[in-house]
């Protein structure tokens, strides 16, 4: 009996697995994705942490300034009625924030590209102001603000071409009264690219 326990167990992973990536394809119907980095492989490596760990320099191709990771363990036990944990309900395995109240920021060295959009939510705040910048040499080539609510993830839409710096800054918010950490952070759960 404990081992078709197990087995029910492993099949109801690899179900709820499936059906996430069905629900994510149904949403992003988008041809033009060329490239999803959801972090999930940051959690496979790290997942036993029962903390959180910053983003290592090269990861995904991209240089990395002020970035974090979470595995879910972390995130759930430790952030209960907070943005990470509604980050979590989607089964991701990991999730990026911003560490220590500083923009987030991805740079390829080598080459431009092209982000179509981002799912996101906030962690310790509710309706943050998110600033996304988007950079080429130095020089600012896009921006956009969004509001962000710690109790839903949204994809926002960028489709922003040519670019070789992106900036995530998160400003103001109201603080919950389920945490105080007042550190203002964006969790970032998906990066689309074509």
């Amino acid at each position: 009996i404990k081992n078709i326990d197990e087995r029910y167990q492993t099949q109801q992973v690899q179900i709820d697995e499936l059906t996430k990536i069905i629900e994510v394809l149904k949403v992003r119907k988008d041809p033009k994705i060329k490239r999803t980095i959801n972090f999930d492989d940051l959690g496979e490596q790290h997942g036993d942490l029962d903390y959180y760990g910053f983003i290592p320099l090269n990861y995904a191709g991209f240089t990395w300034k002020n970035g974090a990771f979470m595995p879910q363990q972390h995130g759930k036990s430790s952030y209960p009625n907070t943005g990470f944990a509604t980050a979590f309900k989607q089964n991701q395995k990991c999730v990026i924030f911003n560490l220590g109240c500083q923009p987030i920021k991805l740079h390829d060295p080598r080459n431009t590209f092209c982000i179509l959009s981002f799912e996101a939510t906030c962690a310790f705040q509710d309706e943050v102001i998110l600033t996304v910048t988007g950079r080429r040499a130095g020089k600012t080539i896009q921006t956009v603000i969004f509001t962000l609510r710690y109790h839903e993830i949204k994809i926002f839409e960028l489709n922003w071409d040519n670019i070789d710096e992106l900036e995530f800054s998160p400003k103001g918010g109201k603080q919950l009264a389920t945490s105080t950490d007042a550190d203002r952070h964006v969790i970032l759960t998906t990066l689309n690219f074509s």
